[in-house]
């Protein structure tokens, strides 16, 4: 599994959830609406094309299936060319589309219908994705103009109502009007449900014990930019799960799921036994293992037999020496247990920022990782980091929710921040005119923050990744860096480089002194100050939150040091701890815009 893999269940343009209770009333058509019932629309002419009903249901049938059907109608707005002429719906591992229909209602009073037969399927895949993933699509014929309305419903079942349901307005990816989330339960269970990001609050239309029904009158997703610490799932969102799962019962359900995968042969078991010869601690087998894997699997995401959810077989994944996160994982996993360890698997989102909801028992991953304790300490394995330090994730699992399998106790925890993270920044300039200063500058990455760059030196070649680490010091130190000569070293957890460099426009002439701050020399390092509207969006520090500065300069041999260091708390923030996080940063800035003479100028 990786960022986009597995766990994270990807979403296709006009394929939605929705279920089959209530469709018996609908008339004239199976699943589509009444055309009387559609003119009563407020579908006017518009510039843009929009969505002008939209209708999603989740339900959970007596036998425990959960359904979803999706009913939308786009209005095609002036420039018809910019919708492609077709209809789209997804037939993929997680979900079966059991049945779909599609009509074009033209403005001049015909229309085109589409049922399942029209639908036909292709495969998708690309360069790092083979699966069996279908898409089924219906081309219209006719060419649309203006004010021609599409419409799609579409219904399938959840191959694992264990997932739970999620629907977020994010989704729509046009401006809408008249948005329906249904969700109801037609077992003995009642649903667990809540409204998270409800800055565009849904009126509740109906609450009762098994039945829910949101309604939003219109949405229009807000086009700014997000801020550099806001959270990125902010789109208003309901999410769900059945009562009586809890995150053991899912941990053990996926456990029980994937079990038939984990079982080694002999030759498998073997392998492991050479893998780890001469290794005697627990740490010693898993690092060896974690090693053996790194350089000498590959990773693909290959899933023709079982899926997007389902590792391969473990034998499988060491005899081709390929797979994503989740095959990485079970290799591991089974090479430690044939050799006498016993870490776990662990569930984790890949990627920062994102707010994870401790009371929906349901995949909220996207990633899977091992996990060992061994002489009292947490160890975290990354397959897919390639080329890092065993026990060690890289920085954006950081802090990060995982769901730790273990049949019986499977449980929540979190992936802490290793202490000894550091950027030290140190150098040696001089003045160079009158504003700029040249000369070395190294720059020492460690622990979690180096791990991307190990990953980084055994990936791409020298050439490609000189240009990469150039643009990572551009990001992070200063963006008008010029770089004359660039070197790099891996050492003891740290990637170290060391460069002779120009820094322009920072340092300022002012009543008769050079004077300058760590934010005129690395303006990037810290966020720029907030606006208080700002404040109550901040989620999570953006990059490396543990930063020391050293730095040297002169003029005609009078130098000045400029230093500060800073350690600041990555988040996530609540409420609660947001207030904290910003007093700090408020302090650290503070600091940052600290000026430093650097010489004094004579006026004999």
């Amino acid at each position: 599994m990786s960022s986009s893999d597995v766990f994270h269940r990807g979403r296709v343009r006009l394929v939605v959830l929705f279920m089959l209770a209530g469709l018996a009333g609908c008339t004239k058509y199976y699943l589509l609406l009444d055309e009387d019932e559609i003119k009563r629309m407020n579908y006017s002419h518009d510039k843009e094309h929009r969505i002008v009903y939209f209708n999603k249901t989740f339900s959970y049938t007596p036998e425990g299936k959960l359904l979803e059907k999706t009913h939308e109608i786009i209005r095609i707005g002036d420039n018809p060319i910019t919708h492609i002429p077709a209809l789209y719906v997804s037939d993929e591992s997680f979900r079966t589309l059991t049945s779909v229909e599609g009509r074009v209602l033209h403005i001049d009073g015909s229309s085109e219908k589409f049922s399942r037969d029209d639908f036909y399927s292709f495969n998708v895949s690309s360069s790092e994705v083979i699966s069996d993933e279908k898409m089924k699509s219906a081309f219209i014929e006719k060419k649309l103009k203006p004010g021609d309305l599409i419409e799609t419903a579409s219904i399938h079942e959840l191959i694992y109502p264990q997932l739970g349901f999620g629907f977020s307005l994010s989704e729509l990816e046009y401006s809408a009007e008249n948005i329906t989330c249904c969700i109801e339960s037609n077992s003995s269970d009642s649903i667990r449900y809540r409204v998270v990001n409800s800055d565009v609050a849904p009126s509740i239309v109906d609450s009762t014990t098994r039945k829910i029904i949101f309604h939003w009158d219109s949405y229009r997703e807000t086009k700014r930019r997000r801020g550099v610490m806001e959270k990125r799932n902010q789109s208003p969102t309901v999410v769900g799960v059945r009562l009586s799962q809890t995150w053991q019962s899912y941990g053990d359900w996926y456990l029980h799921l994937i079990a038939p995968q984990l079982r080694p042969d002999s030759a498998f078991v073997d392998s492991a036994l050479r893998i780890t010869a001469g290794t005697r601690s627990s740490k010693e087998k898993m690092d060896a293992i974690f090693d053996y894997c790194q350089r000498n699997v590959r990773y693909e995401q290959v899933y023709l037999k079982q899926g997007a959810f389902l590792p391969n077989d473990v034998n499988e994944t060491l005899a081709h020496k390929y797979g994503d996160c989740k095959d990485y994982s079970c290799l591991m996993y089974a090479m430690a247990v044939s050799v006498g360890v016993r870490p776990q698997l662990a569930l984790c989102y890949r990627g920062r920022g994102v707010e994870f909801y401790d009371d929906m028992p349901t995949s909220q991953f996207n990633h899977a990782i091992l996990h060992l304790t061994d002489g009292g300490r947490d160890y975290w394995y990354d397959g897919t980091d390639r080329a890092g330090i065993p026990g060690i994730t890289s920085f954006d699992l950081s802090n990060g929710k995982v769901l730790i399998l273990e049949e019986g106790r499977s449980r929540l925890s979190v992936i802490e921040d290793v202490p000894g993270n550091m950027l030290a920044i140190t150098g040696i300039f001089s003045v160079k005119g009158i504003n700029d200063v040249k000369g070395e500058l190294n720059a020492a990455f460690s622990n979690q923050y180096a791990v991307d760059l190990f990953w980084l030196e055994h990936r791409k070649n020298k050439e490609d990744l000189s240009a990469v680490l150039k643009q990572i010091v551009k990001e992070t130190m200063n963006e008008n860096i010029q770089i004359d000569s660039l070197r790099w070293y891996s050492k003891d957890g740290k990637f170290n480089l060391s460069m002779i460099c120009e820094l322009p426009n920072c340092v300022t002439l002012l009543q008769q002194k050079s004077w300058t701050s760590v934010s005129r020399l690395f303006p990037e390092l810290l966020p720029h100050d907030l606006e208080n509207e700002k404040q109550k969006g901040v989620f999570y520090f953006p990059s490396y939150n543990r930063v020391s500065v050293n730095v040297a300069i002169s003029v005609n041999g009078r130098p000045a040091a400029v230093q500060m260091e800073f350690h600041l708390p990555a988040g996530p923030f609540t409420d609660s701890t947001r207030a904290g996080f910003l007093s700090q940063l408020q302090s650290a800035n503070e600091d940052f815009k600290k000026i430093y003479s650097i010489s004094e100028v004579s006026n004999q």
